[in-house]
């Protein structure tokens, strides 16, 4: 073999190992993870609130959650990227900032047409509108695999 073959069978092989970042980034699952909510409607959500937002899917078809202040639940069904939500219900807490989990809780009623999962953000739409923005955060509050 030749020196220049072996320097370009070397370069090929040092090519050919290099990681690709957007090949090796991993999408998060929706069920069993602890999506905390980055956005609503756009607007992105203050530090004026006593609990960030948050939304477990379960694979039973369950979901639940805290708006804020109160706990929520209900039923989803997800085929897809198609997601729907159903049989919503929340506790009924006053609490001192209230705009943010009465702005969550009427989203939560709207329709839903599909989600996106890109990495460890979940975006949900009604028609072509962003409605949520959720960042993955199970690693600081780990969800129980059922």
């Amino acid at each position: 073999m030749t020196i220049g073959a072996a320097l370009a069978i070397g370069a090929l092989a040092f090519v050919g190992c290099q990681s690709n970042p957007k090949a090796s980034k991993q999408n998060s699952s929706l069920t069993n993870t602890h999506w905390e909510l980055v956005s609503l409607e756009g607007k992105a959500i203050g530090e004026d609130i006593e609990k960030i937002p948050f939304i477990t899917f379960n694979k039973d078809g369950t979901f639940n959650g805290n708006l804020g202040c109160n706990l929520f639940f209900g039923e989803y069904y997800q085929h897809k990227s198609k997601l729907e939500l159903k049989n919503t219900g929340s506790t009924k807490m006053l609490c001192g900032n209230m705009e943010t989990e009465d702005n969550f809780s009427k989203a939560l009623r709207k329709k839903i047409s599909k989600f996106e999962i890109d990495g460890k953000k979940l975006t949900i739409y009604s028609g072509n509108e962003v409605l949520f923005v959720f960042e993955d955060k199970t690693d600081t509050h780990p969800v129980e695999a059922e």
